[in-house]
C-alpha cells in the first residue's frame, strides 16, 4: 500500500459522484462540514449502484485501512454540504 494519502473534496451537487482510484483504494477518513446544511451523505463501494458502506450525518468518522473493491461513490443530501475524503491507493 502506498504511504501517501490524497485528499478529495466534494461539494456543490446532489448527484452521485465517483472519486478516487477506479478500484483498490483504501479509505482512511471522512469529514463532513455539518455547518452547511443537514441531511444524510451516502458512501458506496463500486460506483453509484455499489454497496452502501457508510451513511453519515455530520462530523468526522475515521476508519483506518478500509479497502474498497470498486470506486468510492459519494451522494450528498444537498448541494451546500461539503465532504473531505482521505484515501490512498494500493500499489
Amino acid at each position: 500500500m502506498s504511504e501517501l494519502t490524497k485528499l478529495f473534496h466534494h461539494t456543490g451537487t446532489i448527484d452521485a459522484t465517483d472519486i478516487g482510484p477506479m478500484s483498490g483504494g483504501v479509505l482512511h477518513s471522512v469529514y463532513v462540514d455539518s455547518a452547511l446544511g443537514g441531511g444524510e451523505i451516502v458512501l458506496r463501494d463500486g460506483g453509484p449502484d455499489g454497496t452502501i458502506i457508510f451513511r453519515i450525518r455530520s462530523g468526522e468518522a475515521k476508519w483506518i485501512g478500509v479497502k474498497l473493491d470498486g470506486q468510492l461513490n459519494i451522494q450528498l443530501a444537498n448541494a451546500s454540504q461539503r465532504i473531505s475524503i482521505e484515501m490512498s491507493e494500493l500499489l
